[in-house]
């Protein structure tokens, strides 16, 4: 249901057939309003709302033809049943609250006008006025109240932001770590032989050495092989 909180604001709450009506009187400064959805569009929600916060008076302010007359009546007999006064709303014939407020201007106060002469929906004589202490007769006007302000909840923390180090500290961070020592080895662990590498006038000698064995037993086969023959 549409604009609820009126309720809050009010006792006294103005009925229309559409939403586009309830927000031509919403505009016009007559906040204590409310929509059904057409004709037949007063539902169960409509209903416990206006139980649900005491709704004492309806100023019903459907449109003024056939269909909106027949179900103003209707909910009129209805709302009554359970001790809430009705009043009609009479726009001009065929018309609508937004049509009418666009017609006769300024708004405000020519819906005024209309809410204070709305008429009374009940079999019985209109009921004295409440907040009348001389017995007042008629309709009491529907004021322009205001509607509690709905505070939203703060939102959510946000996340803490991470600055950047600014370039001169990360360079420093940088240096820090590249000068610092490289960690000792802890103490009683025994240190680890590295293979020393063959230099290469130690590699050539070895070779030399190797090929003279070679050419002194081939000389030697050689000597062997002659003196036989």
């Amino acid at each position: 249901m549409w604009n609820e909180e009126a309720f809050l604001a009010s006792k006294e709450i103005i009925l229309c057939e559409a939403l586009i009506d309830a927000l031509t009187f919403w505009v016009a400064g007559y906040r204590n309003v409310t929509a059904s959805y057409g004709v037949n569009g007063f539902t169960k929600d409509h209903r416990a709302a206006f139980e649900r916060h005491g709704t004492e008076r309806v100023y019903i302010a459907y449109d003024r033809d056939e269909a909106g007359d027949k179900a103003a009546d209707k909910l009129a007999a209805e709302l009554m049943e359970k001790g809430v006064e009705c009043f009609r709303v009479q726009f001009p014939k065929g018309q609508d609250a937004n049509e009418y407020a666009l017609k006769v201007t300024p708004a405000t106060k020519s819906l005024g006008v209309l809410l204070t002469g709305a008429a009374w929906m009940g079999k019985t004589g209109v009921p004295t006025d409440r907040s009348s202490s001389v017995g007042w007769k008629g309709p009491r006007p529907a004021v322009r109240v205001p509607v509690p302000v709905i505070v939203a909840e703060p939102p959510a923390a946000a996340a803490p932001t991470i600055e950047p180090l600014p370039a001169e500290e990360k360079r420093t961070a940088k240096e820090k770590i590249i000068e610092e020592p490289m960690p000792k080895p802890e103490p009683g662990a025994a240190p680890v032989p590295v293979a020393e590498r063959a230099s290469p006038a130690t590699t050539e000698s070895f070779f030399f050495s190797c090929k003279c064995r070679a050419f002194r037993r081939a000389s030697r086969a050689a000597y062997a092989s002659r003196c036989a023959h």
